[in-house]
């Protein structure tokens, strides 16, 4: 997943609320089916900051702005044993980076999805992608996927109404982390699920199911270089789920914002000058997408 931070998000619904029933079913997991065929339009941005320097002197800062844009519709060809799509194939109508074709209209681009996103495989017309084009990929469409039950980790037993939260599974939470290379104690991560609101999105009922994610303190997975010392290390999350009242109906959209900051200090061997330098990352990405089912 990619320190102290504010997030504001807007609920992907734009459209004007309806009277909130009494209270409400919670299903977050929405299954999929083999032949689902479902128009996507996906917009993110990404804004990131990294900075090394010594005793205050700054050594190097790289800066990284851009926006991404998709259009597609999306088959899925294989789904795992809790409905999720395992194999995706989506046919490109637009795939820009700041409005420069990434992938040309017209490519099929098919993500066979993993619990580690590293075991992934991303293909266009039939050749693998580029670590690049996969990265950017990454960003629109996440090729990892949960590798469990999403209603055991967020979701809740009982009916709950507009503006009730409940905590989720923090150890599942833990589990999910490691997967995209965040390691994280359970004591780390705080946060909860919330019932946000009631909209009406293309003539469907939904809710908006809020999930607020904190972490405190976190190892990357990759291995640092041996006596680092990590200074400062949070990440916030939120995620703004719109999901039909009708369980039996695929999400209509999401949203997610993320905030993050790592910082170390680095020895430096064989130095007399300098013990060590010190990095600095923040980052933050922000994701929309809608889901249009279309008819087989």
């Amino acid at each position: 997943m990619r320190r102290v931070v504010f997030l504001i998000t807007a609920c992907a619904c734009s459209s004007p609320h309806v009277p909130a029933r009494i209270d409400y079913e919670i299903h977050v997991r929405r299954p999929s089916r083999v032949g689902e065929r479902t128009a996507v339009v996906v917009d993110a941005t990404v804004d990131e900051s990294n900075k090394t320097f010594t005793e205050q002197v700054l050594l190097k800062h790289e800066e990284k702005h851009f926006r991404l844009h998709l259009d597609a519709v999306a088959e899925t060809r294989e789904v795992d044993a809790f409905g999720a799509p395992a194999r995706s194939e989506l046919t490109i109508r637009a795939f820009t980076r700041d409005g420069t074709a990434v992938i040309a209209p017209g490519k099929h681009l098919v993500i066979v999805s993993a619990p580690k996103k590293s075991d992934a495989v991303v293909t266009i017309d039939g050749e693998p992608a580029s670590a690049d084009v996969r990265a950017l990929v990454d960003e629109l469409v996440p090729i990892g996927r949960g590798a469990g039950d999403a209603d055991a980790v967020f979701g809740t037993h009982g009916r709950k109404r507009i503006g009730d939260a409940w905590p989720f599974d923090a150890q599942a939470m833990v589990s999910e982390l490691a997967r995209t290379g965040v390691i994280a104690k359970p004591n780390a991560i705080h946060g909860q699920v919330s019932l946000a609101s009631a909209e009406r999105v293309g003539g469907v009922d939904c809710v908006d199911l809020r999930i607020d994610l904190g972490v405190s303190a976190f190892e990357p997975e990759k291995q640092l270089p041996e006596g680092t010392e990590i200074t400062r290390s949070r990440v916030t999350v939120r995620v703004d789920e719109v999901l039909p009242v009708d369980a039996r109906l695929p999400r209509r959209a999401d949203d997610t914002v993320v905030h993050a900051e790592f910082d170390a200090f680095v020895p430096v061997k064989d130095q007399v000058e300098v013990a060590g330098v010190t990095v600095e990352h923040v980052s933050d990405r922000t994701r929309h997408a809608s889901y249009t089912p279309l008819r087989d």
